[in-house]
């Protein structure tokens, strides 16, 4: 008999014979899947088994087992995974243990959690991630730790954030890319960073944009 195995069939199938199944043989994951699925066999789970990411795993579906867990398994992204899906658990959270990318996809989904936030762990990766969904949590951003990729990929979806960027640190490729999506923010462009190649990958989607094109390139 594998346990591991059965745990699926019995999600799938009709319940055993509680008695005589042996649950003492079923580890920490297939519990967090089985109790996802079937609450009603918690009585026989021994929730010590269960890893930090297994009970991230099963009280997104059934926070009504929150009064079993040893909140001090939860690393970063458990917490993370978890908040994402029951932000109420919130009060719960040891928030020091979540890293610039927890804090970026947690607040995408969850923005009111932002008072929590302890900003300065946010790198300019994670603040474009963060910003082309949350915008309005710009007023805490650190705009000097955007590098010419994490600007040219937040202004391709949040153009009104243009104001804070610095165009220095835009290549011909990033600009290539930028006014692809954006063509409205060619005023801010240094035309002569663009490659031949940028160029014809500009041109293929915004071909009135040729006017700026120098004879040489």
């Amino acid at each position: 008999m594998n346990p591991d195995y059965d745990m699926v069939k019995l999600v799938l199938g009709p319940p055993p014979l509680n008695d005589i199944y042996p649950w003492d043989k079923l580890s920490g994951l297939p519990w967090a899947y089985l109790l996802r699925a079937r609450p009603q066999f918690a009585k026989y789970c021994d929730w010590d088994k269960l890893d930090g990411h297994n009970w991230a795993r099963l009280l997104a579906k059934q926070p009504q087992f929150a009064k079993y867990c040893d909140w001090d398994k939860l690393d970063g992204s458990a917490w993370r995974d978890l908040l994402i899906e029951q932000p109420q658990l919130s009060k719960h959270c040891a928030w020091d243990k979540l890293r610039g990318h927890d804090w970026a996809r947690l607040l995408s989904e969850q923005p009111q959690l932002s008072e929590y936030c302890p900003w300065d762990k946010l790198t300019g990766l994670n603040w474009s991630w963060l910003l082309r969904v949350q915008p309005q949590l710009s007023e805490h951003c650190a705009w000097d730790k955007l590098d010419r990729f994490d600007w040219a990929w937040l202004l391709t979806e949040q153009p009104q954030l243009s104001e804070y960027c610095d165009w220095k640190k835009l290549n011909g490729f990033d600009w290539a890319w930028l006014l692809t999506e954006q063509p409205q923010l060619s005023e801010y462009c240094a035309w002569d960073k663009l490659s031949v190649l940028a160029w014809a990958t500009l041109l293929r989607w915004q071909p009135q944009l040729s006017v700026y094109r120098p004879a040489t390139a």
